[in-house]
């Protein structure tokens, strides 16, 4: 997932990926390194994930993403 011009809008934005339960996978101030679907250098498992973008304390915006899995055949 690649959060285009986030820097123009606020180098230092706060970026969050939790999973269903809660569990945070990914945590960034700034986005020098995009979450790349990994978790502790494991792919994650397909999936509904949950992301946070604070970009101020004013200005947060919240969603979800899908990771698929892309299959060889």
């Amino acid at each position: 997932m690649e959060i285009e011009f986030i820097d123009l809008v606020n180098p230092n934005a706060e970026i969050i990926i939790i999973n269903r339960w809660g569990q945070t996978l990914f945590h960034s101030y700034g986005y020098p390194d995009p979450f790349d679907g990994t978790y502790k250098g494991e792919l994650l498992r397909e999936g509904t994930y949950f992301y946070i973008i604070k970009i101020s304390d004013e200005e947060i915006y919240e969603g979800s993403l899908l990771i698929l899995t892309a299959k060889n055949d």
